[in-house]
């Protein structure tokens, strides 16, 4: 859960909901592991079976960033400051 009371859950068919609403479907295969919001601003990061790490703007529902992994991910998290 975010500063601003967001909740963000993350399935294994790779899909987002935000608050209980389907917001998106990320990852091209495989399951959605790690999901990983920002402390200080409305980003989050997700991690799955395809061997990426994926930076997300929540307001725009956006994808921002995207880097391929050597392998596939089970986890992610953002360090407190950011």
């Amino acid at each position: 859960e975010s500063k601003d009371g967001t909740l963000l859950v993350g399935t294994k068919q790779s899909q987002i909901y935000e608050n209980g609403e389907l917001v998106a479907e990320y990852h091209y295969y495989g399951e959605l592991w790690g999901l990983a919001t920002h402390p200080s601003t409305d980003r989050y990061a997700t991690t799955g079976d395809d061997s990426t790490l994926r930076v997300w703007d929540a307001s725009k529902k956006v994808q921002v960033a995207k880097a391929e992994l050597e392998t596939l991910a089970r986890a992610a998290a953002y360090s407190p400051d950011g």
